[in-house]
Order: structure tokens, then sequence, then C-alpha cells
């Protein structure tokens, strides 16, 4: 029994070993070689014609462009579609049964050159537009004759005309200057004093400089120099100041008056033997 089992181990090892040879690689380097050079040759070919097939697409699109280009210059490619008669005409008929609005294009000089205009406009758009815009243009002429033809008047008329047109639909209008009205408010306005109180609580009247109880108050036109010319200016003037009076820089400060910094800057430059040359201008 253990022989018969030992006998089956070997065999099995042996046919996992046969199994996982490699049975071509008994062939020579050169049929290897010989194998790989079919495999790239094959890849070559097809890749030669994939590139040929483009060139030869490509080469067919190109005429056929040009024979499209060709045949729209010559205006040639839209015979398929309605024939010139069915358009605008350059010529418009003026006898035989006609609508009112077609007699008065034929009667206004105005209304004439208007339909030139949009017979040729629409004339250039249809030799140069693709099969889908040239129904669109035919659409847009239909609807056009049937809004002028509905017209009674030459006003109505010009309209139909100019709605249609590329650019301003209307010519421009004279431009008029505007007379300046005074202002007029909807209701009357009414003033009414705002009644306030002091910082010790007494109530400020009429006199804003003054209060109830008679002492002064600040004046409101002491307003600081920064505020009135701005830093740089207003730091110039008191750098003036502080030259011709040193000891009274409090006097001389941007958060003072410009009036009184000038002011004060008279004063010393009045008092000074060796005067600056800024002094001059005051």
């Amino acid at each position: 029994m253990i022989r018969r089992l030992i006998l089956l181990i070997v065999l099995t090892g042996l046919l996992v070993g046969l199994g996982s040879c490699d049975w071509g690689s008994n062939r020579s380097p050169y049929q290897r070689r010989e194998t790989q050079a079919e495999y790239d040759r094959r890849v070559y070919n097809e890749r030669r014609a994939y590139e040929e097939r483009l060139a030869r697409e490509e080469d067919r699109r190109a005429r056929k462009a040009a024979i499209s280009r060709d045949r729209r210059d010559n205006g040639d490619i839209y015979d398929m579609y309605d024939t010139p008669a069915t358009w605008l005409s350059l010529d418009y008929a003026c006898s035989g049964e006609l609508r009112r609005a077609q007699w008065l294009v034929c009667d206004n000089d105005q209304l004439g050159l208007l339909h030139r205009r949009l017979a040729l406009q629409w004339e250039a758009a249809r030799r140069t537009a693709s099969p889908e815009r040239v129904n669109v243009l035919i659409a847009q002429q239909h609807a056009f004759i049937g809004e002028r033809n509905a017209c009674e008047d030459v006003g109505c008329v010009a309209n139909a005309y100019y709605r249609y047109l590329d650019g301003s639909s209307f010519p421009a209008k004279p431009w008029i200057k505007p007379h300046p009205r005074p202002y007029a408010p909807k209701h009357a306005v009414k003033w009414v004093q705002k009644r306030g109180h002091g910082h010790h609580g007494q109530r400020i009247g009429k006199d804003y400089g003054q209060h109830h109880d008679g002492h002064p108050r600040p004046s409101h036109e002491a307003r600081s120099c920064v505020s009135e010319i701005g830093f740089a200016a207003a730091s110039q003037l008191a750098g003036r100041c502080d030259q011709v009076t040193p000891g009274l820089s409090s006097q001389c400060s941007v958060h003072n008056s410009c009036g009184g910094i000038r002011a004060q800057t008279d004063r010393g430059c009045g008092m000074r033997s060796n005067k600056p040359r800024f002094c001059r201008n005051y």
C-alpha cells in the first residue's frame, strides 16, 4: 500500500513538471527572430493602411470643399432652391393689380431706396448662406411682404422696411437740448428747528454761538487746518510758524485754524530781524 502511494505521488509530480515545460523553447533562435519579424511586418502594414485611408479621406474632403467653394462663387450652388423670381427684386413692378403699399413704394423715392437696399441685403445673404439659413431668409421675406402689404401709409411701409434692414432700425433723430426746470418738491418743505441740549444740560436756541445761560460756546468756524487744506499743506504752514515762533508750538499746531496759524506766523515774522524768505509772502 505504501509503495502504491509513493508511486502515485511520483507520477503526479512528473505530470506537473511536464505541464510547466515550455515546448516552444526547442525552436532555434532563427525561428524566433523570424516570428518577431512577421509580427512587426504585420503591424507596420496595418499602420500604413490606416494612414493611407486617413489621407484619402482628407483629400476627398478637400476636393469637395473646393468644388462647393467654386459653385458658391459662381452662384450655382443654390439653384436647387427657390428661383430668383421668388426673391425680392430690385426692379419692383409699378403696373397691373398692385396693393396700396406697392403703389406707395412706386410713388415715393425714399421708399424705393429702402426697397433696393433690402433687396441687395437679402441677395448678398442668400449667395453666402447655408441651406438652413436660406430657409430662414425665405421665411423672413414672406413675413416682410405680408407686413408691408398690410400698410396704408408711407410711415407704416417705411417702418416695415427698417425693421428688416441691418443696422439701425430707424434714422437718427436730431438731439434737442432740454430746458432746465427749477426744482419743485411735491410737498411744501417746512423748516423745523431742532432743539437739543448742551454739555451741561442747557437748552440750545437759535443763537448757535450762545447758550441760554449767556455763556459763550466755541464758534462753528473754528475748524482745523488739516480739514481745510489737507495734512501736507497744513504741516508746511505749521513748520513755518514754528520756525519764526519757536517757543509757541501750541499756537502753530495743525489742529488750529489756518487763519490762526498764518496770524501767528505774521507776528513771528514781524518780531524777527533776520526774516526767512517765506516771510515776504506774509
